[in-house]
C-alpha cells in the first residue's frame, strides 16, 4: 500500500500518538475486573448506579493519564508530514471527549477530527471509522487507521480499512496481529512505508 491510495489516515490516541500512562491493571482492579475483561463493555452490563461509577472511575484514571502523558518519539515530525502533504488526519479513541481534548491541547497536537466513545461506538466496533471516512467523503479503504492494540486491529479490519500498527516492543504484543497490512516499531518506518 503506497501514499497514493491512502487518502485521509485516522490514529488511535493512547499508546499511539501519546503515552498515556494510565495503569490498566490498577483500574481494572479498583473495578473489580478480570485481567481479560473489556473494562468499557463490563461497565455498560452494570445497573446504572454501579455504572455511573465506574465510569467516574475509569475518568478520573483517564485524567491523571492524561496529566502525566508524553508524546511518542516521532510524532510531530509524522504529523507534519501528513499536513506537508496534505494528507488529513484524525483521531479515534475509546477515550472521553474531555479527556482526548485535555491531552490534545497538552500536546499542541491539532487534528481534523477527533472521535470519542462519546462521539461513537468504541472501538472494537468500527463506526467511528465509517464516520471518519464519511466526514473526508471516501471509502474506508482509502483510509488508513493506525493503533496499537487488538481493538484498533479488530476494528479496522470491521471497516475494511487497511490497519497499521504501532509495536514499539514487539515481543511484548500478546494478541494477533494477522490483518495487519504494516507493523513498525519507530514513526520514521511509518513515514517511509507511506512515501513509497
Amino acid at each position: 500500500m503506497a501514499m497514493g491510495n491512502v487518502q485521509a489516515i485516522a490514529f488511535d490516541l493512547d499508546g499511539t500518538l501519546v503515552d498515556s500512562k494510565i495503569d490498566f491493571t490498577e483500574l481494572r482492579r479498583t473495578l473489580g475486573l478480570a485481567p481479560e475483561d473489556p473494562i468499557l463493555e463490563v461497565i455498560d452490563t452494570w445497573p446504572e448506579s454501579k455504572r455511573v461509577w465506574g465510569h467516574e472511575i475509569v475518568h478520573q484514571f483517564e485524567v491523571a493519564g492524561a496529566e502525566k502523558s508524553e508524546i511518542i518519539e516521532g510524532v510531530p515530525e509524522t504529523l507534519s508530514f501528513l499536513n506537508d502533504r496534505e494528507i488529513p488526519f484524525s483521531i479515534f479513541t475509546r477515550n472521553s471527549r474531555a479527556t482526548a481534548m485535555q491531552t490534545l491541547k497538552m500536546h499542541g497536537l491539532n487534528c481534523d477530527l477527533v472521535l470519542t466513545r462519546n462521539d461513537a461506538e468504541p472501538k472494537p466496533k468500527p463506526d467511528g471509522l465509517h464516520l471518519i471516512a464519511k466526514h473526508f467523503s471516501i471509502t474506508t479503504s482509502s483510509l488508513l487507521f493506525v493503533g496499537d492494540y487488538l481493538y484498533d486491529l479488530q476494528a479496522g479490519l470491521s471497516a475494511g480499512a487497511p490497519t497499521a500498527l504501532f509495536l514499539p516492543n514487539p515481543a511484548n504484543v500478546d494478541f494477533p496481529t494477522e490483518g495487519a497490512v504494516f507493523c513498525f516499531q519507530r514513526y520514521p518506518e511509518l513515514v517511509s512505508w507511506l512515501n513509497l
